[in-house]
Parts: structure tokens; sequence; C-alpha cells
């Protein structure tokens, strides 16, 4: 898998901004056209709406077509950093091994086990005479 470089000069970049801050306009001027004539709030929405699913289909476009990404600025297929992260199975084994522990801690508390006697040895016997002597 390639590695994603930037183009240089990004004019295709600014070229694709510009061109989809131009469509936005034009769809607002169409519904404008047809009576509908939206606040200032609806606009940010919209236009911020297309500008990230424009963003959005190229870079899943960009997976299939690598040339796609000079849109956005990237020449070459995406890549993507290998996680370190702890993998879904390693939680679930560790989870599992928790949870037998508890249940065996549960079904020590719920049948104690008879304590077995240890041996009782008889305590040392004092002496009367001196430690020195």
């Amino acid at each position: 898998m390639s590695t994603t470089t930037p183009v240089s000069p990004s004019v295709v970049k600014d070229i694709t901004r510009l061109l989809v801050s131009y469509a936005t306009t034009a769809l607002v001027a169409l519904v404008a056209h047809f009576g509908f004539h939206p606040s200032l709030s609806v606009l940010a929405l919209v236009t911020t709406a297309v500008g990230a699913g424009v963003a959005v289909a190229l870079r899943l476009i960009e997976v299939k077509f690598a040339w796609v990404g000079a849109l956005l600025g990237y020449i070459g297929r995406p890549s993507f950093r290998v996680s370190t992260r702890v993998t879904n199975a390693q939680v679930i084994a560790e989870l599992t091994a928790q949870v037998a522990a508890l249940q065996a801690q549960a079904a020590e508390l719920a049948h104690p086990s008879q304590p077995t006697e240890a041996p009782v040895s008889e305590p040392p016997v004092a002496s009367n005479t001196p430690a020195g002597a």
C-alpha cells in the first residue's frame, strides 16, 4: 500500500473547494428560485453538509480510484497506521478470566469450605535461667 503524498502546490485542492462553494451557492439559488428563502443559519447548515458530504464521498471514492485524492490535496491511495491498541479478542479474554474469578469467589462465599485443622504446636516453655548463664 502506498503512502499519500501532498500535491505540490495544492492548486487542485483549492479549485475543488472553490467548485464546492459554487455548487452550494447554485443549490441555494435554485431553492430560492422556487420561492424558499432560507435564513443564514440554514445556509450555514447546508454549506457545511454539502462540504462534508463532498469530502466524505471523495475519500470513499479515493479508496478505489487513487487519483481522486488529488481533489483533496493528496496523490495516492490513503494509508492508515496500524493500531497498537488492544484487540477485542484480548479484551474478551481478560473479561472472561475476570468473570471466572468472580464466579469462583461468589461460589466460595455462598458455600464456604470447612477450614482444615492445622496441628497445634505447644507454646515454648519459659525457663527461669538467665539468658547469659
